[in-house]
């Protein structure tokens, strides 16, 4: 992740102030970063339950469209609720659990962002409105005290409690990264120090040249430099994609 100058449009090249192993974006991206993923998703929201139903609507082969569906039940974004149509076998639905109607607000920025840069003259395909007062869906970032975030130069990301930095190729046990653009190390003992965030994180950091990591204390506590990455909060789903995953 790249800081942000206040004045630019985009970020500074190779200025990274931490790399991690457990990046949620990445992990998030490992289950749904694959267009038949979000495309079946995309029909779950919509109400669509059914293997036929969902192929018609995808236009993804059965044999890519089994095997998604299957991925999506093992991470727990689907699950299978058996039904039997009169004279048939008895065969499976998938209906969201909550775990992936908490996507719906991810699929709506996709769908919002497209809206704005691929439709073209002819405008937005689909339209989203409040089912009980007819207004366009939107979506907005807050903080926690109700202040309106425009953009990733507003967010500073610090280190969170499970945050585990990614060791140095080569280097010695316990050497982890941090400023990778300066390629300077720090490394991490056993104890522990807050944060500003209040959240736990490891102390002791010292270069690989004795001296103390830039952007750490006295006590080794590390304070990352503000980069784009937005804060997770969003809106949760409206009423009909609740009763979508129902």
């Amino acid at each position: 992740m790249a800081t942000y100058d206040a004045h630019m449009s985009e970020a500074r090249p190779g200025n990274l102030p931490l790399r991690m192993q457990n990046c949620s974006i990445e992990r998030t991206l490992g289950v749904v970063g694959e267009k038949w993923t979000f495309l079946v998703l995309r029909e779950a929201f919509g109400g669509v339950r059914r293997f036929d139903d969902m192929q018609v609507a995808t236009g993804a082969p059965r044999q890519v469209l089994s095997a998604r569906l299957s991925r999506l039940v093992e991470e727990g974004l689907l699950r299978k609720v058996p039904y039997r149509e009169p004279g048939q076998r008895r065969r499976d639905e998938y209906r969201l659990t909550r775990m992936g109607l908490d996507l719906y607000p991810i699929m709506v920025a996709l769908m919002h962002w497209g809206d704005r840069y691929l439709s073209g003259d002819d405008g937005p395909p689909v339209l989203i409105t409040h089912r009980d007062c007819g207004a366009p869906v939107e979506q907005h970032f807050r903080c926690a005290e109700g202040h309106e975030i425009s953009g990733p130069q507003e967010v500073t990301p610090l280190a969170g409690p499970g945050l585990r930095p990614l060791p140095v190729p080569g280097a010695g046990p316990g050497t982890t990264t941090a400023g990778a653009s300066t390629g300077t190390t720090f490394t991490a003992t056993a104890s522990t120090a807050s944060t500003t965030s209040g959240a736990s994180t490891t102390s002791g950091a010292s270069t690989t040249s004795g001296a103390r990591t830039p952007g750490a204390t006295a006590s080794g506590e590390v304070r990352p430099s503000p980069a784009p990455h937005p804060p997770s909060a969003v809106p949760a789903p409206p009423a009909s994609a609740g009763s979508a995953g129902s």
